[in-house]
């Protein structure tokens, strides 16, 4: 009986402790509630573009000034552009019910979801804790504490990620992460690592905040300097007349599939407005090109099966490594294919397949399979003795990506590819840019007889031709 009671009054003591350090915590980093904390910032990111290798960034440091409540930020920031000699600006404002970003180059608020709104209250870590941690002493119901001997740490669901809070015994955070499902990596974590802090009075400022993002790949760093309190209210940004939170829609699913003869099969998939290419040999499958997800991919197998019945799909290929190519890669995996891929994407593909996919999972993290791979660097020929098919590693001849390749059937006299031709379905004919230009030239160069050029993307936007003759593509290239 006494045990027992030592016992709860422990884990009470114990419990009263750990919020209380939470409560510290804020008390550290908060203002005064009659003043704003404002410091002036200077970001060294590195963000993610659609970039011509796996795992490359462009930088982009930007600085500014910040404003923090616990309720209200504000970010004010400019670029100077040493190519065109100009200044960029951008704005970010955030209160609990709005979401006001301004990016470079434009003049007004960009559209926000429901869920950039409410993730914006971690996202706010990079610069300030103290939107995150007034946000968690209003929702400590929600919380999961655990102490440890040199830390405290705090998790709270907010949306689909999991924020969890690191506090050690002086009351100061080291650091927070965010952890999210990533629609093709899958178990993702962001890091946000107070390195030092200075003080304002009796205000403790992370001066030094380093950022790690995608497991590690990414290394961002904010440095935060010249801090002060405000008693007069920012200079805020007027709210749009029409503003409105954009509720986000799920997709519609279209897949639409067709065979184009006895060994080509089309699936347009419709929602992600890409096609993909299936084609039937002896006794096996090769399909090219699943876009984004797992989901999609698992669509794609069960479409491909209907086309061609009774074979299994022996083979995967993919263009190049953006998400509209080989982001179902994982279903494929799991379905027992071997993955084609050009061998500078191999550790890139392995990253793809073995991280985690716990937070959502699919067929692969549900079911474990082992990755098997077939690597080319140039051109890679398959067939059963009667029908032949090649892959063209084409690379930075696409002025799109170096691992850019193209798949060519001789018979048909067809080139399927990924994103290479931009010509519109009405008007007047432009000269070829740089991307069909060099697809162009890699055919001539091959001595490929291509008569049809079939595209993957974009399907229905962007009011382009997604299967073109040889001819049109060559006027374009003839247009001086």
């Amino acid at each position: 009986m006494h045990y027992r009671l030592l016992l709860f009054i422990c884990l009470v003591t114990l419990q009263a402790s750990a919020k209380d350090a939470l409560t510290q915590a804020y008390k550290r980093y908060a203002a005064p509630s009659n003043a704003t904390l404002q410091f002036a910032v200077q970001d060294s990111s590195r963000l993610f573009a659609h970039t011509a290798r796996p795992w490359l960034t462009y930088n982009r440091n930007p600085s500014g000034i910040c404003y923090v409540s616990d309720t209200f930020f504000l970010k004010k920031d400019s670029i100077i552009s040493q190519k065109q000699n100009m200044v960029f600006h951008a704005a970010t404002q955030y209160t609990p019910s709005q979401l006001l970003i301004t990016d470079f180059g434009y003049d007004k608020p960009q559209t926000i979801s429901r869920r950039e709104l409410d993730e914006y209250v971690f996202q706010s870590a990079r610069y300030s804790p103290i939107l995150l941690l007034h946000y968690y002493l209003q929702h400590k119901d929600k919380l999961t504490m655990k102490k440890h001997r040199k830390q405290t740490t705090y998790t709270l669901p907010i949306g689909e990620n999991r924020v969890t809070i690191f506090i050690n015994a002086e009351n100061l955070i080291d650091s927070i992460t965010v952890q999210y499902p990533h629609y093709l990596f899958g178990d993702i974590t962001r890091a946000f690592t107070y390195s030092s802090h200075t003080t304002l009075g009796e205000i403790a400022i992370p001066n030094d905040i380093r950022i790690t993002s995608f497991n590690g790949h990414i290394s961002e760093r904010t440095l935060i300097s010249a801090p002060t309190l405000i008693h007069t209210p920012p200079p805020a940004q007027p709210v749009p007349a029409a503003y409105a939170i954009q509720e986000e829609k799920e997709d519609t699913i279209q897949v639409q599939s067709e065979r184009y003869n006895d060994h080509i099969g089309f699936i347009h998939n419709k929602h992600t407005d890409s096609r993909t290419l299936v084609v039937s040999f002896k006794d096996f499958l090769v399909v090219m090109e699943a876009p984004l997800n797992s989901e999609n991919g698992t669509r794609i197998i069960a479409e491909a099966h209907k086309l061609f019945p009774g074979k299994p799909i022996r083979y995967f290929a993919y263009s190049h490594h953006h998400p509209h190519y080989l982001g179902g890669v994982r279903s494929f995996i799991h379905n027992g294919a071997t993955i084609l891929s050009q061998d500078s994407n191999l550790h890139y593909l392995q990253f793809i397949a073995g991280n985690p996919h716990t937070m959502k999972p699919d067929s692969l993290q549900l079911q474990p399979k082992p990755l098997k791979t077939e690597l080319y660097t140039d051109k890679k020929e398959i067939t059963d003795g009667e029908y032949t098919m090649q892959i063209h590693l084409i690379g930075n001849k696409s002025s799109h990506a170096y691992d850019f390749a193209v798949f060519y059937f001789p018979e048909e006299k067809l080139l399927f590819e990924g994103e290479l031709i931009w010509i519109k379905k009405e008007g007047e004919i432009a000269k070829a840019n740089a991307r069909q230009l060099g697809l162009y030239e890699a055919v001539k160069e091959r001595g490929l007889d291509v008569k049809t050029f079939v595209q993957s993307w974009p399907l229905y936007n962007y009011n382009l031709k997604s299967i073109i003759s040889l001819k049109e593509l060559e006027e374009t290239v003839q247009i001086k």
